[in-house]
């Protein structure tokens, strides 16, 4: 059965009798078929034109990499090496990532990061005074992703290949990614929602249910959950980022936002923020052009 998520009365819903009425719909499964040939179109025809035979992709176990391992397993002309990247990680997230990466042929890497991550922290002190445990906890998951997209750049340097991104447009919005750790050559899904739209093509392609029902995680930390670090599950935060964004650059729509979400407006201005603050990883890196220095 089909849910959706209602912007009137806030709940997930097969059908909706509320007043109010804006939903944000899942994406139906041929449209999800039709959005997936046109990646795979696309992507074959960039590479085609980078004269590029192989793709390199970290699998976690997680949802968005099995969506694009299944996305580029439909592609012949492209080799995709699927790569496991263990960093003092959860057995469980190997096991999924290995389910993924058998069951759409991919060819297969493991590198374990375990020793160089204790290695390089071990190297990575500093003077540095009164800096939060929470801080600390996000340095650390930065530098294990950091290891880990040093690692996919080895593979296609030897393979003469290019990295592929596996963020959605909900990470996208939030910042909720790693400067140059998450973000690679070519990104095929980065403009889904990952509630309504990354998740019908994870059903359109068959990925597993088990990673599809799985909550989100960041695979960096021990709780790692997505909703306890966003504040919001994404079947609620989507909604709100839309309109976030929609309404960007306006004055006074944090209340309308609110009303059509049936959130708080301490969780629009919760959101709102997140966004603002992470502005500067979506215009990185920050060029100063010869018109700003008047030359």
């Amino acid at each position: 059965m089909a849910y959706c998520y209602c912007l009137g009365c806030s709940q997930l819903l097969n059908f909706c009798t509320c007043k109010n009425g804006e939903s944000m719909k899942p994406m139906p499964p041929k449209e999800a078929k039709r959005v997936i040939a046109t990646i795979r179109k696309l992507t074959a025809e960039y590479f085609a034109n980078a004269n590029k035979k192989y793709a390199v992709l970290g699998v976690s176990g997680g949802l968005d990499s099995a969506v694009v391992a299944g996305i580029m397993s439909g592609i012949k002309s492209i080799k995709t090496i699927g790569c496991i990247l263990p960093c003092h990680s959860n057995a469980l997230d190997e096991r999924l990532a290995d389910k993924v990466i058998t069951k759409f042929k991919l060819q297969k890497e493991r590198v374990c990061l375990d020793d160089v991550y204790q290695n390089t922290m071990s190297c990575l002190t500093t003077n540095l005074k009164n800096i939060s445990d929470d801080r600390i906890r996000i340095a650390q998951g930065n530098v294990k992703a950091r290891l880990r997209m040093i690692t996919l750049y080895h593979i296609a340097q030897l393979t003469d290949g290019i990295v592929l991104s596996t963020d959605n447009l909900s990470e996208y919005l939030t910042g909720f990614w790693t400067l140059h750790g998450d973000v690679g050559d070519y990104a095929p899904i980065q403009q889904l929602w990952k509630s309504t739209e990354v998740v019908a093509l994870a059903k359109a392609l068959g990925v597993p249910k088990e990673i599809i029902d799985r909550p989100p995680t960041d695979g960096l930390t021990a709780n790692g959950k997505d909703e306890d670090q966003l504040g919001l599950p994404y079947a609620k935060l989507d909604p709100i980022l839309e309109l976030v964004d929609k309404y960007k650059n306006s004055i006074g729509v944090t209340s309308t936002i609110a009303n059509k979400t049936g959130e708080t407006i301490q969780a629009i201005v919760n959101v709102s923020n997140r966004v603002k603050s992470t502005e500067f990883k979506r215009n990185h890196p920050k060029i100063l052009t010869r018109e700003d220095l008047g030359v």
